[in-house]
């Protein structure tokens, strides 16, 4: 029994030391909040069609886009009775030419599983911002 002890602890060290390489590549290019887009141009000015990049579930549908002074309130829809495996799919979101200044992007993700019963439910609700030179 002995002799185990060695070879285990061995193997228990690598399995520790193990990690998991990923690519950063539309990691590095987050803004500041805890929604996990990308804008596009990576720094806009007043006069470029300016768009957003975003990870969404392949079954999740836009519902709205919708401006308010310095605020843009960005939803998706679902149905969670559907139980369907969320397969991530890039959404690009054009949101067109703004004027100089900071903005905030609110994203909520509605459950419309409670349809026609209830009112949808919010399921998640995340915010970033982003200017505008």
């Amino acid at each position: 029994m002995k002799n185990l002890y060695g070879p285990v602890i061995i193997i228990v060290i690598l399995m520790s030391s193990c990690t998991k390489l990923k690519d950063n590549s539309f990691e590095n290019n987050i803004i500041k909040g805890t929604l996990n887009i990308e804008i596009i141009p990576h720094n806009p000015n007043s006069n470029d069609e300016i768009s957003f990049v975003h990870s969404v579930c392949n079954y999740e549908i836009l519902k709205k886009l919708e401006f308010n002074s310095n605020s843009i309130v960005y939803q998706r829809e679902y149905n969670s009775l559907m139980k369907r495996p969320c397969i991530q799919v890039y959404d690009t979101v054009l949101i067109g030419m703004l004027p100089t200044g900071d903005y905030l992007i609110t994203y909520e993700l509605i459950d419309i599983s409670g349809k026609p019963f209830s009112t949808d439910a919010i399921a998640r609700r995340d915010t970033t911002t982003f200017r505008v030179n």
